[in-house]
């Protein structure tokens, strides 16, 4: 399993692991401008994928954790509109249950102080493969 910093797709999108143990993670990025529709707003791609990685290290910092997991929905809100003059984007995970198959994590997305998306994401945990 790779780390957080060796994940191709982390690293493109210049996401930073702020915090990370005990069901909660915090995941971080700066606004590029190659983030932005076509309003001059940060797409909505970009605050799913931020919410939902910070919701993978939510599980994966539970102590319960190990092996692996995959998406399997992700339900997000889009309350306002991440700008590119706000600053950085900070996703907030945490673990509200960790099952035998299945995890479920909830995430906030902010801009500073403002909540810009709220997401409730399902994970199922893989067996592993001999």
């Amino acid at each position: 399993m790779r780390s957080f910093d060796d994940t191709p797709f982390n690293r493109e999108l210049g996401f930073t692991l702020v915090e990370y143990g005990d069901g909660r993670a915090s995941v971080a990025a700066g606004v590029s401008p190659w983030f932005l529709q076509e309003n001059g707003v940060v797409h909505g791609g970009v605050l799913a994928a931020l919410a939902d990685t910070a919701g993978v290290y939510a599980l994966r910092g539970d102590a319960r954790f190990s092996g692996a997991l995959t998406g399997v929905e992700l339900k997000i809100n889009f309350l306002e509109a991440a700008r590119p003059d706000r600053g950085p984007l900070v996703a907030t995970a945490r673990v509200l249950r960790r099952g035998r198959t299945l995890g479920i994590c909830e995430a906030n997305v902010k801009q500073r102080e403002i909540l810009v998306a709220t997401a409730l994401l399902t994970y199922l945990f893989l067996a592993r493969r001999q």
